[in-house]
């Protein structure tokens, strides 16, 4: 009787044991796979225009914008445009950099992003209203400060922001800007700020001398 006890005893646990292993590897194999389909690398792809290995080579314009959007398995083509000069943030004596870039206003929505404040809109008729990154916050530093590098946070939302974009010859242009949403931090997007895409056109044209076309 104490073998069978024991033998039953043996046979349960090890049941136990194996649809235990079985759920743990399920909800693994399953966590592993959510991970993947919610990680945006894999499913987006970066063309940029300086990729041409010649003259032959397909132009980036916006004839091929279009025919990449006409593709049957393409989500969205968010054309974008970097501002060409260096770029410094001020809040009061606070200062702080990030990367500008243009998108058409319709294409917010496609970044695949969430706002954490505000609104997460663009329009070329706020041509200074702007997104930004969530990390573009947390890293402004007092220049005349004596301790280096110590960030500090700011709040984009309800202070004066100004942009200074700089010349080659080290003079500036100021530019008070509208914050109209910080994203939420964890994407690409962090150290970003996007503008409407016909404001860096302009901004390009003006600091260069010469004319942006972007069906070119």
């Amino acid at each position: 009787r104490a073998r069978l006890i024991m033998t039953a005893g043996g046979v349960m646990i090890g049941t136990t044991a194996v649809v235990l292993l079985i759920a743990l590897t399920n909800g693994l194999q399953n966590a592993a796979e959510a991970s993947i389909g919610n990680d945006a690398s894999l499913t987006q792809i970066t063309i940029r225009s300086s990729f041409r290995r010649d003259s032959s080579s397909p132009t980036l314009n916006m004839d091929a914008v279009n025919q990449l959007a006409a593709l049957p398995d393409a989500g969205a083509v968010i054309p974008v445009l970097s501002l060409s000069n260096q770029i410094e943030l001020r809040v009061g004596n606070l200062q702080g950099y990030a990367q500008v870039y243009g998108i058409y206003p319709n294409n917010v929505a496609d970044l695949g992003v969430k706002a954490q404040q505000g609104t997460l809109s663009l329009s070329d008729t706020n041509p200074y209203g702007v997104v930004v990154g969530a990390s573009v916050a947390q890293n402004f530093s007092d220049p005349n400060s004596t301790v280096k590098n110590a960030a500090q946070t700011v709040d984009l939302m309800n202070n004066s922001v100004e942009m200074r974009i700089y010349h080659s010859d080290g003079t500036f242009r100021k530019i008070p800007i509208t914050v109209n949403a910080v994203l939420e931090s964890g994407s690409s997007q962090d150290f970003a700020i996007y503008l409407p895409i016909q404001t860096v056109i302009d901004l390009n044209s003006q600091l260069s001398g010469s004319s942006t076309n972007p069906a070119d």
